[in-house]
């Protein structure tokens, strides 16, 4: 049944979304924030997917209907940044997270506040490959402000009581360098 089912596209990427998307809807109905939101993670996520594995045009797909979806999910303007970063449009990617950077800044939900700190290294490494020096070091110094907010301490505290690695600590270690090479 399996062959069958694939072969008549019951297993394509928007029959996927679809089933995915209904999901959502049905357990979560009366909460079209909580659906929209979930919509967008999952995007997010095999946007992620596709640009690990090459495929730069559906992950940019993904990653734009998931900002469509909600506008209030930064990790989705990441990884559309990234796509431009990786394409060599730089300015197309500093426009995409300075939205980033707008709606983590202002978010109200634990995981959008936390996602500050991916948005500036995100910055940080558009302007390392655009040569961007001056910004380089305005943009590590606030990711290393980011990493000091609540949220993400909280997380750091979290992950590492759970017995996962602080990956934050060598990330801070390398921002802290960068400020020292490109600060003024």
């Amino acid at each position: 049944m399996g062959i069958l089912r694939w072969l008549s596209g019951g297993n394509s990427p928007q029959k996927q979304k679809e089933q995915q998307f209904r999901g959502f809807d049905s357990k979560f109905g009366d909460d079209p924030q909580m659906s929209a939101f979930l919509k967008a993670q999952w995007l997010t996520g095999r946007g992620n997917a596709s640009g690990a594995a090459g495929d730069m045009e559906n992950a940019a797909l993904d990653f734009t209907e998931a900002i469509l979806i909600d506008p209030t999910y930064p990790y989705a303007y990441i990884g559309l940044g990234t796509v431009h970063r990786e394409a060599g449009a730089y300015k197309e990617a500093l426009e995409v997270l300075t939205r980033a950077h707008d709606v983590a800044s202002t978010a109200q939900g634990t995981e959008s506040r936390a996602a500050l700190f991916d948005v500036c290294n995100s910055i940080v490494a558009i302007h390392i490959k655009a040569g961007s020096k001056s910004q380089v070091a305005e943009w590590a110094a606030r990711a290393i402000a980011a990493a000091d907010e609540p949220e993400r301490a909280e997380m750091r505290r979290a992950a590492v009581a759970t017995g996962m690695p602080d990956d934050d600590a060598d990330m801070l270690q390398t921002l802290r360098g960068l400020i020292t090479e490109y600060g003024s």
